[in-house]
């Protein structure tokens, strides 16, 4: 699908229950290209619903290699103040609707579904079954290759799923744009490393896949309203 004046690409989509859905993809990474994408998307489309998937950094004991990250709130963990004590963090968090979170929550009662998602995959998978987890997700602006850096937004919660590039700019940009505003918003991410010294590319298709996966999985179920 074409859109005159946007380089940005789109397809339209449709649920054997007759639900349209719009697939839109962008080349850029970070929370101010995301902010403006989804702006963009929204003042064009007017959609009901936002949805994000991709790839992220794990926190390695709380989640594992692969498995299934549900932001319930994203905030830019780089914000904040420089003073001479070291840095005054400024945790301003968005969160996804609670009514949202609690019919995905069900989801984790539903082990074979997600069973299904990791069997369909062909490729390299972790050993371990695919797990799902709802949990916050902070945002920063550059990609992590050192575990001390988690220790900033975990910090600031002590149930920090892991970290990742886009989603606060997908939130915020939902959650202050002009009316009609979307009636729900939610990024699903997996865990492709767990930005340490060991950070490698080896699990990224298989992340991509579950959280993809996922996402198809709770639109089925009808968490959302079309």
């Amino acid at each position: 699908m074409n859109v005159e004046g946007d380089n940005s690409t789109y397809y339209e989509a449709k649920l054997s229950n007759g639900q349209k859905l719009l697939l839109a993809t962008d080349d850029k990474m970070g929370m101010v290209a995301m902010a403006q994408f989804t702006e963009k998307i929204i003042q064009r489309f007017r959609p009901r619903n936002v949805c994000m998937t991709g790839i992220a950094a794990g926190v390695e004991g709380e989640i594992g290699l692969g498995d299934i990250m549900v932001a319930s709130e994203s905030w830019n963990y780089e914000s904040g103040k420089i003073v001479e004590e070291g840095f005054r963090p400024d945790y301003s968090a968005i969160a996804v609707k609670p009514e949202l979170q609690s019919k995905i929550r069900k989801i984790t009662d539903m082990p074979m579904k997600l069973f299904g998602i990791k069997q369909s995959f062909q490729g390299e998978a972790p050993n371990h079954d695919l797990k799902m987890k709802i949990g916050p997700v902070a945002s920063g602006s550059a990609v992590v290759g050192d575990s001390a850096v988690l220790e900033k937004p975990k910090s600031m919660t002590r149930k920090l799923l892991g970290l990742e590039m886009e989603i606060y700019g997908m939130y915020f940009s939902c959650m202050n744009t002009s009316t009609p505003k979307p009636e729900n918003f939610l990024a699903v991410k997996s865990v492709c490393d767990f930005a340490n010294a060991e950070k490698n590319d080896v699990y990224q298709r298989y992340a991509a896949y579950t959280s993809v996966g996922f996402l198809k999985l709770i639109i089925e179920e009808g968490v959302f309203n079309f």
